[in-house]
C-alpha cells in the first residue's frame, strides 16, 4: 500500500481512497498543443481486476502524451470486488461522483432545479474500461450517477478494452488463475466454485440471471451515463489470443451494441494477451484511441453547427 502511494505521487496522482487516484491537468504548461480545444478534459480509467498500479500508470502516461491538459481519474479493481455487496462497492466509488461534481461535469439531481455550474468550460469525457472488473465498476458508477440529470458535457466516448467476457466458470477460472500469490489464488478459486454453485441455485430456483449477464445488459445501454447517448462513439479493443476473455464473446457483445448504438467500432489484435494490447502494438493502439476521440469531437462540432444553422 505504501509503495503504491509512492508510485501514485511520483506520477502526479493524489490518493482519493479505495484505489481511486486523481491527477489534475497542467494548465501552466506553456507548450502549445494542437487541437487542445477539442481534446478530452476528463479521462476516466477503470483498471482490470488485480492490475498492479505500475501497469495502470503506463496507460495514464500514454494518455498524458496525447492529451496533456486532461484531468485523469484512475480506478483500480480489486480481486474481491465481485464478492462485495453492491452498496459497499457503490460507497467505494463515491469519490468519483464527488470529483465529477467538483469539476462541474454533473450539475443537478433529478427532480431538482439545475444547480449553478461550478465551471464555465464545457467538459469532454473519455471513458476507458478494462476487462470484466472494470465493467463491474462502470455498472456501479452508472447506477450511482443515474440520479443526476444535468450535465456539463458536450462530447464523450467509451473504450471497452479486453471486455466484456462471458459469465461462465471457465472464464472466471482463467481470470482468477492469473493471481500470482498462490495462497490467495487457491482461496479465490475455491470461492469461485462456491459462488457459481450459489449462482446456479438462484438461476434455477428464482430465475435470477448471473452477474456478468446483468453487467453486459447494463453497459450496452445508450444512456449508460448522464452524458452518454445513442450516438456516443464506442470502441472495443480485443485479441484473438486473449486467454481470459475469448474474442468470440467480445464480438457477440459488439453485435448487440451495434443494434443499440449508432457508432460502434472494433479493433481486433492478433497475438496480444489479456489487457496487453497497448504493449503489443502501441502505435496501432493509440491511433485507434485517437480516431475514436476525433469522431466524438467531430460529432459535437457537427451538432453545434446544425444548431446554429437552425436558429
Amino acid at each position: 500500500m505504501a509503495e503504491d502511494l509512492k508510485l501514485a505521487r511520483a506520477a502526479g496522482f493524489n490518493d482519493l481512497g479505495h484505489g481511486i487516484y486523481l491527477k489534475h491537468s497542467s494548465p501552466t504548461n506553456s507548450i502549445p498543443v494542437q487541437g487542445v480545444e477539442t481534446h478530452p478534459t476528463v479521462i476516466l480509467l477503470f483498471g482490470w481486476m488485480g492490475a498492479k498500479l505500475l501497469h495502470l500508470l503506463k496507460v495514464t502516461v500514454g494518455y498524458e502524451k496525447l492529451y496533456p491538459f486532461a484531468t485523469q481519474i484512475l480506478v483500480r479493481s480489486e480481486v474481491m470486488s465481485f464478492a462485495k455487496p453492491q452498496s459497499m462497492q457503490s460507497a467505494h466509488l463515491r469519490p468519483i461522483t464527488e470529483t465529477l461534481k467538483a469539476l462541474g461535469c454533473i450539475t443537478s439531481l433529478k427532480g431538482n432545479d439545475p444547480a449553478p455550474e461550478v465551471a464555465t468550460t464545457k467538459h469532454r469525457i473519455l471513458l476507458h474500461v478494462f476487462s470484466n472488473g472494470g465493467c463491474y465498476q462502470l455498472q456501479t458508477l452508472s447506477k450511482q450517477l443515474s440520479q443526476y440529470s444535468g450535465t456539463n458535457v458536450n462530447a464523450s466516448a467509451i473504450i471497452f478494452d479486453s471486455c466484456p467476457g462471458g459469465d461462465n466458470l471457465s472464464t472466471s477460472l482463467r481470470t482468477f488463475g492469473r493471481i500470482n500469490f498462490l495462497p490467495l489464488r487457491v482461496i479465490v478459486i475455491i470461492s469461485v466454485f462456491a459462488f457459481y454453485f450459489y449462482v446456479n441455485i438462484r438461476r434455477v430456483a428464482f430465475g435470477i440471471p448471473p452477474l456478468l449477464e446483468t453487467i453486459k445488459a447494463h453497459i450496452i445501454r445508450p444512456d449508460l451515463l448522464p452524458w452518454s447517448q445513442k450516438s456516443t462513439p464506442r470502441l472495443y479493443i480485443y485479441s484473438t489470443t486473449d486467454s481470459v476473455v475469448p474474442w468470440q464473446e467480445v464480438e457477440s457483445h459488439v453485435k448487440d451494441a451495434e443494434r443499440a448504438c449508432t457508432d460502434v467500432r472494433k479493433e481486433r489484435f492478433e497475438g496480444s494477451m489479456h489487457a496487453s494490447h497497448m504493449m503489443h502494438d502501441p502505435d496501432r493502439y493509440w491511433r485507434a484511441v485517437q480516431d475514436l476521440w476525433n469522431a466524438a469531437s467531430q460529432g459535437h462540432q457537427e451538432k453545434k453547427q446544425w444548431l446554429y444553422s437552425a436558429l
